[in-house]
């Protein structure tokens, strides 16, 4: 994620650990441990919800398409020229 090797992230230990100290260095790590984890749950709750919302916007949308009436149904369009409109013009003489 941060493309941070072994020994950038044993620097980064001993920087904390000069500056917190001994003590207080498992209390932060823990504390920043439940902070990482509690933002990992929302952001996946966050992506579920986003995921339930668009599947069903899209059910919704599917069953629109589905449930309305074809826009010609029932009509046949015959060109000028085709065999149809003569024969229909030889049935009615």
């Amino acid at each position: 994620m941060f493309n941070i090797g072994p020994l950038e992230l044993l620097v980064i230990f001993l920087i904390a650990l000069i500056f917190i100290g001994p003590k207080k260095l498992p209390e932060l790590a823990q504390t920043i441990g439940k902070a990482v984890g509690e933002f990992k749950k929302a952001s996946e709750d966050l992506k579920d919800s986003l995921k339930r919302d668009i599947n069903s916007k899209l059910a919704e949308k599917a069953d629109l398409t589905n449930s309305s009436p074809p826009l010609l149904g029932g009509t046949k369009e015959i060109h000028p020229n085709s065999d149809e409109k003569i024969n229909e013009r030889e049935t009615n003489k």
